[in-house]
């Protein structure tokens, strides 16, 4: 099989897997007096609740310190509900359910005789929930622009401008795929967790450094003699790679995220 026909069958794999958010879908929460106990009802959809869980659960407003809760699995692949008893059934409680992926929800409740205000209201607009979707579509446009790209140097290379529709097919790439770094970054800026803690944001940088690579070695194309050879063919070993990588990161995304293996 020609290896340059590879990355169209891993871009099918890709594409027939179904791809899943990562954090909560919903939260219910409720009190039951008999107890003095919180109900928290999450709904967080997942294919293996030992990678994929909600690992925190944050508890403000009850007339205490705040109470973390961590977990390092889920009981159930989707909906399942944890009781927490309260000191003061009294006042207005706010719950953050945090994935160890990435993401959060939070839900109040205002509890009999409240009289203050809801704690922690999160507030409307951008989420974690909103923008993965968006930098999973950038990103797999980035790949396809590239490997569309690619295709006119190995297949159509005597065709009349293929270099025009190569460089503007790589350039758009460029633009899909560091706006979808972008996004991701201010995706775990918003869920409030640490930038640089699974494989996937390690490989995330690393691809970064590949295209600011990749780009700098097509600028110096014409720039670099009597190197002008040398500095094409490193190019050409620097695309493959960067389009291998990119295929890399999608793929360990569907793993991070637990909707493979």
């Amino acid at each position: 099989m020609d290896p340059r026909i590879s990355p169209l069958l891993l871009l099918a794999i890709i594409l027939i897997v179904p791809v899943a958010a990562h954090p909560p879908s919903d939260m219910q929460v409720t009190y039951d007096p008999a107890g003095s106990e919180l109900v928290v009802t999450i709904n967080h959809t997942v294919n293996n609740p030992s990678t994929h869980y909600i690992d925190r659960v944050e508890i403000s407003g009850t007339g205490e310190s705040s109470a973390i809760h961590n977990y390092t699995s889920q009981p159930t692949t989707e909906f399942y509900s944890v009781r927490y008893p309260i000191p003061v059934p009294e006042g207005a409680v706010s719950v953050t359910a945090f994935c160890n992926i990435g993401g959060s929800i939070t839900r109040q409740l205002v509890l009999p005789g409240a009289t203050t205000t809801v704690p922690g209201e999160t507030p409307s607009g951008l989420s974690y929930g909103t923008l993965w979707p968006v930098h999973a579509l950038l990103m797999i446009t980035g790949f396809l622009c590239f490997l569309a790209g690619a295709l006119f140097p190995a297949f159509l290379k005597g065709r009349s401008g293929w270099f025009r529709y190569h460089t503007r097919l790589a350039a758009a790439g460029a633009v899909f795929t560091v706006a979808a770094l972008a996004i991701a970054f201010s995706m775990v800026s918003l869920s409030g967790g640490p930038h640089i803690r699974v494989p996937h944001a390690y490989l995330g940088l690393l691809l970064l450094a590949v295209l600011l690579a990749t780009a700098s070695l097509a600028l110096l194309r014409k720039r670099a003699r009597p190197y002008t050879m040398q500095v094409i063919a490193a190019h050409r070993w620097m695309g493959r790679i960067l389009l291998v990588l990119m295929a890399v990161t999608i793929v360990s995304g569907l793993f991070t995220a637990g909707i493979l293996g």
